[in-house]
Formats: structure tokens, C-alpha cells, sequence
């Protein structure tokens, strides 16, 4: 069952410039209909409130203002849900861990939009067991170092700069399901693509190219969350493994490095990446990349990233016309 975290507050964000995370606890979307939002339309609970201060009725729980805010220098951006004691709400953006306090909060927006549970929590990683072309051939990210040459799409050669791991142990898989990683089995995007099966985190992107993608974005290559692939047969949430590491690794600039046949991108430090980063980690990169000093800054992807729903309405296009992810040459 998908999940994710709702943080107890100290006080109401509104008219308080500092605020406490004092408790985080992890809900189930028990009303999967993709969003968080209200009203919801259909009256049914959202998610799961029996581990929640007060027990409120989640069908009744209004999603309220957007608010940003610093955690030791990071930009975070926050949903409340719920202003009366105690305070609750859901982080959209950055990383954020209980008995963390947010400074400068602002209101961002008085009218928050829905928010796609897909996009609440996320890791932007590659499964180490996945097989990366680089200038020696084909390797596992799990043996990739610092300095180590990866392929691109175009050809060229490009140095790891920064490279990080992280263990999910089957405890963790068990808090937090949303940690689970997308298997996409060999062939499932079509012409016998992947070469074979490989697993990455949801939210880590990988690039179409097709007609269809033209059609609907203008722009010929796209790049698509593996989370919303698991539209097409043969890919799926891989609930059977007990254990996994995930792998990110950063080049001087965004690029697509071939992953078993198939685009998938480098770590790109946007806003979903910042989600899985540690303050120590951002201070890393902003001492390699000095250009991205400012948190809100990020260099350009790329490839285009559609918005959500435009990546659905892509994957959906593809499955009823039974037609491959990519269908031109890549570059």
C-alpha cells in the first residue's frame, strides 16, 4: 500500500516565521486516486489517520496553504493540512526530519493546489545492479567511481563527478513502501528495450522518443518518471525485493547515459532531487559545482520533463497505440 510522511507542527505556519517539525508519522493512501487534494470529490478517507494526533477524518481534511521556508540553509515548500491543534503538514519540497526547525516560512499560495502522491517523497536513484555504458564498456553503478568515464546519448564521454549510495533495509521498505523500486522488464518499452530487466527509483526519469512525445509536447525526446511507465505491461513496483541499494551519480552538466539500451538520466539537482539529499550532500555539490551555491538555483535539464499529467497522458498514448518508447534515433 502506497505511503507517505505528515509532519506534527509546533504552531500554525500562518503568522509565524519559525516553526518545529515535532513528529513525523507515515500514513497509507488508502483513496488512490493519485492526488491529495480537496476537496477530493468522491468523500471517501484519503489516507490513513489511526496513527494521527486527534484522529481527524482525513475525507474532511482540507488542503490549505502552500508555504516555503529554510531548513540549515535548504529551501523547503510545505502543504498544510490541518491549522488547528496540532498543526499537520505535508512536505512537497526538500527534506525535512522531526525535532527540525523551518525558518522564514512564507505563504507561497492562500490556495494550494492537489498534490500528486507520486511526487510527495521521492529518491532520484539507479538500482546498483543497473548496467551503465561507460568508455570500458557496460558496468554495474554499483562498481562506478569518481572520475570513471559514462557514455551519453551522443556518444561522448563524460567524468562522474560526485557519487553516492544509500541502503534500504527491509525495515525501511516496511515504514515507507513508497521506497520501492520500478522494475522495468526486458522489452517492455518495445523493440526489445530494455536489453534486459532493471530496477530504478520511482521518481528517476528516462527518455522517450517518438511521434506521440512530438505530438504532444512539441518537442521530439521527453523524459518520463519510471513511476508513471508502470501504465505499460512488464512494469511495475517491485514489491518481491527484501532489500536494495539505490545509486546517483552527478556529471558536470543534466545528461541521458545509456542503462541497459535504454535513456536514463543523471542526478539532476532540481527540486526532486533535493528531496533524497542531505544538507552534508547539497554542501558537497555546492562546493564542486560553486555555480549552484543558491539552493533555488539548478542548472536546465536535457531533455524536456513534461508535467505529470502530460507524461501520463504520453505512457497512456503509447499503450493504446501499442506502439515502442522510442521510435526515432536518440540524440
Amino acid at each position: 500500500m502506497p505511503s507517505f510522511s505528515i509532519f506534527q507542527l509546533s504552531a500554525d505556519p500562518l503568522g509565524s516565521a519559525t516553526i518545529t517539525a515535532v513528529t513525523e508519522f507515515s500514513v497509507d493512501i488508502i483513496d488512490n486516486d493519485g492526488t491529495l487534494s480537496d476537496p477530493d470529490g468522491d468523500g471517501s478517507q484519503q489516507f490513513d489517520t489511526a496513527g494521527l494526533p486527534g484522529a481527524i477524518n482525513s475525507a474532511n481534511t482540507q488542503v490549505f496553504e502552500l508555504y516555503s521556508g529554510t531548513v540549515g540553509g535548504q529551501t523547503v515548500e510545505f502543504i498544510l493540512l490541518r491549522f488547528t491543534a496540532p498543526p499537520l503538514m505535508v512536505l512537497t519540497q526538500g527534506t525535512l526530519a522531526a525535532g527540525q526547525t523551518i525558518t522564514g516560512v512564507a505563504v507561497q499560495s492562500f490556495n494550494a493546489p492537489p498534490i500528486d502522491f507520486e511526487d510527495i517523497s521521492s529518491f532520484v536513484c539507479f538500482c546498483a545492479d543497473t548496467l551503465i555504458d561507460t568508455v570500458h564498456g557496460r558496468r554495474r553503478v554499483g562498481d562506478l567511481k569518481v572520475g570513471d568515464l559514462v557514455t551519453v546519448r551522443d556518444g561522448s564521454h563524460h567524468p562522474i563527478r560526485l557519487i553516492a549510495s544509500r541502503d534500504i533495509s527491509p525495515d525501511e521498505f516496511a515504514r515507507r513502501p513508497s521506497l520501492r523500486p520500478v522494475r522495468i522488464s526486458q522489452g517492455a518499452l518495445g523493440d526489445g528495450l530494455p536489453q534486459s530487466d532493471f530496477m530504478l527509483s520511482r521518481q528517476h526519469s528516462i527518455l522517450a522518443s517518438s511521434r506521440i512525445v512530438e505530438r504532444l509536447t512539441g518537442h521530439p525526446d521527453a523524459l518520463i518518471a519510471a513511476i508513471k511507465l508502470t501504465a505499460m505491461p512488464g512494469v511495475f513496483v517491485d514489491e518481491q525485493a527484501k532489500s536494495i541499494t539505490y545509486v546517483h551519480f552527478m556529471l558536470d552538466k543534466h545528461e541521458v547515459v545509456d542503462a541497459a539500451g535504454i535513456g536514463a538520466e543523471s542526478l539532476h539537482l532540481g527540486p526532486e532531487a533535493r528531496k533524497t539529499l542531505t544538507h552534508e550532500a547539497i554542501a558537497e555539490i555546492e562546493k564542486i559545482f560553486p555555480e549552484l551555491k543558491c539552493c533555488d538555483g539548478h542548472p536546465p535539464t536535457r531533455y524536456e520533463i513534461p508535467s505529470g499529467k502530460l507524461q501520463k497522458a504520453i505512457v497512456r498514448r503509447h499503450v493504446k497505440n501499442s506502439k515502442p518508447l522510442y521510435s526515432h534515433s536518440i540524440g
